[in-house]
């Protein structure tokens, strides 16, 4: 067994594990927060399920990790090869996906704070004013959670080229990825363009879960496999010829 065999599989076990990690999270963590309708059903059902939240940041943080990993690792598989400036520049987006995510998903945390001050006060000026602290909180996660979304999706895509180009998997499953990671694009513009404020992500299927979970597909065949030498060795035939 080869070392970019075993590498092909640790890479596609951590794309794997990071899509499981993010679509948990959005899809079925997150919606478990509120607890009601209005601010309140968010503030509220955040501080009345503070593992919930830990769990939510946990989550998110772990993913970020994983998908750093397998950057570099992908960085150190490119090393000398054609696409390897390809490969640092995911690593680059990867990182910045990372500080990204890391401030977004600090966003629960202060719903739990907000929440604790505004149930152990129901009568304050705080809980008063959950409404506007609610759109203010919003406002302040949408703008850090859609660039977040089309920076990793950029990420994916500069993945799967990489892939296609490299032949470490046949082309037609690294093409699949491509398409799979426009629609994933294309599903969160179309989110954003029918945004109506809510914090939490609906958990019904759009184009851009849909690209999301044929990504995790692809991210199983590659995990079993690993990646292949003779798609290398072909590409090299072909510069000598």
């Amino acid at each position: 067994m080869t070392n970019l065999t075993n590498a092909g599989r640790w890479i596609g076990g951590a794309v794997l594990a990071g899509y499981i990690l993010d679509i948990s999270s959005n899809f079925f963590l997150q919606p478990m927060i509120r607890n009601g309708t209005g601010a309140m059903g968010l503030f509220g059902g955040a501080a009345e399920q503070p593992g919930l939240i830990s769990l939510i940041v946990l989550i998110g943080m772990v993913s970020g990790v994983i998908s750093l990993i397998w950057a570099a690792l992908l960085c150190q598989l490119s090393t000398a090869r054609p696409f390897a400036w390809l490969a640092f520049l995911y690593l680059g987006l990867k990182a910045s996906s990372f500080g990204m995510g890391g401030s977004e998903i600090a966003s629960y945390s202060i719903f739990r704070s907000i929440g604790d001050a505004m149930l152990a006060a129901p009568g304050s000026d705080l809980a008063k004013l959950a409404e506007p602290i609610w759109t203010l909180v919003t406002s302040q996660r949408d703008g850090l959670h859609f660039p977040h979304m089309l920076l990793g999706g950029t990420g994916a895509f500069v993945f799967y080229v990489i892939l296609y180009q490299s032949r470490w998997i046949p082309r037609w499953l690294a093409t699949a990825g491509l398409l799979a990671t426009a629609s994933q694009m294309t599903g969160g513009l179309h989110r954003r363009a029918l945004w109506r404020g809510d914090i939490l992500l609906s958990r019904t299927t759009s184009a851009g879960s849909t690209g999301r979970w044929v990504m995790a597909c692809m991210a199983w065949v590659c995990s079993g496999s690993g990646f292949r030498r003779s798609g290398a060795a072909a590409v090299a035939k072909l510069r000598r010829v």
